[in-house]
């Protein structure tokens, strides 16, 4: 079930990038109503209400359109909404926007990528880090550092399907993995 609900949100979202364009330009002027929308699947209530087979079409309406009246958005981005939720596959919408992202950051060959680290990283580290994946990806790279007081030292940086864990932690770990063969 899972599984159907990406392939469709795949086709939503190339649909949308033949719709929209694949400027980055876009990738911004979506990201906001984007945001709102996936908050909206956040509140526990109003995602029983979206998933709900028995809830009329009108109250999801509703519930879309106010969470738009929150941003600016296009015209296009509201019809586009309303008829995934009048063709009732309302569950594609948190994967459709990611998919959305991703397909848009492939055309213009750029990867969107995580590092994160125990402590604040500086912009000499970041960017140090940011160049390295460039260089490894043969693409632009769009890096975003977030903390984890949880890492004991080291990196992990995940861009795409694909996890680097470079952590003390993670190396501590396969060290008592390999003596405890």
């Amino acid at each position: 079930m899972f599984m159907e609900y990406e392939s469709v949100a795949k086709k939503y979202a190339k649909a949308f990038l033949q719709i929209t364009g694949i400027s980055l330009e876009n990738r911004s002027l979506y990201k906001e109503s984007f945001r709102v929308i996936t908050e909206l699947f956040d509140v526990l209530e109003a995602k029983e209400i979206l998933y709900s087979k028995v809830m009329p079409l009108d109250l999801k309406k509703d519930l879309i359109e106010y969470a738009l009246r929150q941003v600016k958005h296009s015209q296009e981005f509201r019809a586009f909404l309303l008829m995934i939720v009048e063709a009732k596959r309302v569950r594609t919408l948190p994967h459709l926007f990611r998919y959305y992202d991703e397909m848009i950051c492939e055309a213009n060959n750029l990867v969107l990528a995580t590092v994160v680290s125990s402590c604040v990283l500086t912009g000499h580290e970041t960017d140090e880090v940011r160049g390295q994946l460039a260089q490894l990806l043969g693409k632009e790279v769009h890096l975003t550092a977030r903390v984890d007081k949880e890492l004991l030292g080291g990196i992990c940086l995940k861009y795409g399907n694909t996890q680097m864990d470079l952590s003390l932690r993670h190396k501590l770990d396969l060290l008592t993995a390999q003596v405890a063969l």
